[in-house]
């Protein structure tokens, strides 16, 4: 979770089997700076501390890097 950027993916392997995509991280990522998005409801923009305890998300949650993705230039 520490090295999480912009456009990557989010493996919920509770049973769910969810996908999600990360379209904003804060200056240190952690799960009320990581948001995401993703079909399941709808999610647009949601932190990931809305959906997972700290226990659920160490339990459930992988991170993947998508390293094809060019990340936008900064401001």
């Amino acid at each position: 979770m520490s090295s999480v950027a912009l456009g990557d993916v989010v493996l919920d392997s509770s049973g769910a089997g969810h996908v999600e995509i990360v379209t904003n991280v804060g200056t240190t990522p952690s799960l009320s700076t990581i948001y995401i998005s993703s079909h399941t409801n709808n999610r647009y923009n949601v932190p990931l501390s809305q959906l997972y305890s700290p226990t659920q998300a160490s339990s459930y949650l992988t991170f993947y890097r998508v390293s094809a993705y060019l990340h936008p230039p900064a401001n």
